[in-house]
């Protein structure tokens, strides 16, 4: 196995039982090794959400999530509202409690709770493959990079493109 590779894997393990640590402080769970393993096994990015709910994205496998109280992984996205793919890479969550999910060549994928909303090429967003997804503590904006070196403001008008090739735009 490449040395960059399992040096990519163990600090991917530090920040997942990071994450998990943090968890178990903030919500209150007080042992983990409980919880039932991801059935994703590449997962990219993981985010523990305001009402307690672990998502975990993965590279190829699919969007997961799991309600800490029920102890069960089901796979998100799969409505006709979602796009089809099972390669996501970011993961975020604004101040209205919108779950934000990055994805290989769709987008960015938006959760309000009860349905899918999706950026794409075609309606918003020009980049596809999103590798970040920012939320601001501050105004609430939410910035989303994308291939191609751009950057991206959501705000409530839409889209805004901020920066490329590390320079504001006006």
């Amino acid at each position: 196995m490449n040395m960059r590779f399992t040096a990519f894997l163990k600090l991917l393990g530090l920040m997942v039982s990071t994450l998990l640590a943090l968890c178990s402080f903030s919500l209150g769970v007080e042992n983990f090794s409980n919880l039932p393993p991801c059935p994703g096994s590449r997962i990219t990015d993981a985010l523990v959400d305001s009402s307690g709910i672990l998502w975990a994205s993965t590279q190829g496998e699919g969007l997961f999530y799991l309600e800490l109280d029920k102890k069960v992984w089901k796979k998100a996205g799969t409505a006709a509202d979602f796009p089809d793919t099972e390669n996501f890479y970011a993961l975020a969550e604004d101040a209205q409690g919108r779950i934000w999910v990055g994805t290989d060549r769709w987008g960015v994928c938006i959760w309000n709770g009860k349905q899918w909303k999706t950026y794409t090429r075609k309606t918003t967003l020009p980049g596809g493959r999103v590798f970040d997804i920012s939320v601001s503590s501050a105004t609430g904006d939410v910035a989303v990079a994308t291939l191609g070196r751009h950057c991206y403001l959501f705000t409530f008008d839409g889209f805004m493109e901020g920066c490329h090739a590390g320079r504001w735009l006006a």
